[in-house]
């Protein structure tokens, strides 16, 4: 059992090609997903209480069931394979929409967590990640991909607006936290929280 760094995942997924761009904070998301749904644990699963009695596995927690046809060609227990395979889903089968972590806005508590790592990564300043052995982007040059990263003239706005939607995560998150606030005032900000984000992303 391996357990990864927020870095570390938000590395997996940049390489399986999710980006935080304007309008979308897709590598952001892909950090807070994986965070709520495996805790970064590359061996875990987990057996659903649906009629198919399928189950989730790895980092993103692929469904062998839906994703069979992915599970037979990766290997899901390599977290770059996983990445893959859950930016495949995310592009092509669905959307963010496809884990109920999203859907139900648990993925929003370790979204502070997320935009730090995902910041890190897409700046070009997280650690590089060793090749593994079943990575799809092991050829991708990965010094080159940041150096044009620093150089885009849009890498600077999208930090700003990364840290900014960060503070207003925090804002969110501390009002949730508010023992003494009333329930309306909780609901109200969590709703809002989650709203802003999905419409973020989607």
């Amino acid at each position: 059992m391996t357990i990864l760094t927020d870095q570390q995942i938000a590395s997996y997924a940049y390489k399986a090609g999710a980006r935080n761009e304007i309008g979308a904070q897709d590598l952001t998301l892909s950090v807070a997903i994986a965070l709520a749904e495996s805790g970064g644990d590359t061996a875990v699963t987990h057996k659903n209480s649906d009629t198919r009695r399928t189950t989730d596995l790895g980092v993103w927690q692929i469904n062998n069931y839906w994703h069979r046809d992915l599970l037979a060609k990766y290997a899901w227990s390599d977290p770059a394979a996983n990445a893959q395979m859950m930016w495949i889903i995310k592009t092509q089968r669905g959307g963010w929409a496809q884990w109920s972590t999203f859907n139900n806005g648990s993925f929003f508590k370790y979204m502070p967590r997320a935009i730090k790592a995902a910041e890190a990564v897409q700046s070009g300043t997280a650690q590089t990640l060793p090749q593994a052995t079943n990575d799809p982007a092991a050829n991708m040059d990965s010094n080159s991909n940041a150096t044009a990263t620093l150089t885009s003239p849009n890498t600077w706005l999208r930090l700003a607006m990364i840290v900014t939607g960060g503070l207003l995560l925090l804002v969110a998150l501390a009002m949730l936290g508010w023992e003494g606030a009333p329930t309306p005032i909780k609901k109200a900000a969590k709703t809002a929280g989650k709203t802003a984000v999905k419409a973020a992303v989607l």
